[in-house]
């Protein structure tokens, strides 16, 4: 399953493992921080990856041109 976050942050999920990242293009997946799922709920990492991800982006000059905005699982992966 893949979930949309505000500001082009995607996780994608797995029952037992959350994946934390961005589209740079349709099908082209970044991923940058990758967990147990109970690790994530237990310690509400949630809103800490998002916020990583995003300055991670801001400091690597990354702009918006080079995330998929969208917020459907279709916007960003080929069926």
């Amino acid at each position: 399953m893949v979930r949309a976050e505000d500001n082009a942050v995607w996780e994608l999920k797995t029952p037992d493992i959350r994946i934390f990242g961005w589209f740079m293009a349709k099908d082209c997946f970044v991923a940058v921080f990758g967990n147990w799922a109970d690790t994530i709920k237990d310690h509400d990492l949630y809103r800490g990856y998002r916020i990583a991800i995003r300055r991670l982006r801001r400091e690597l000059g990354i702009d918006a041109t080079l995330c998929v905005k969208g917020i459907m699982p279709d916007d960003v992966l080929s069926v």
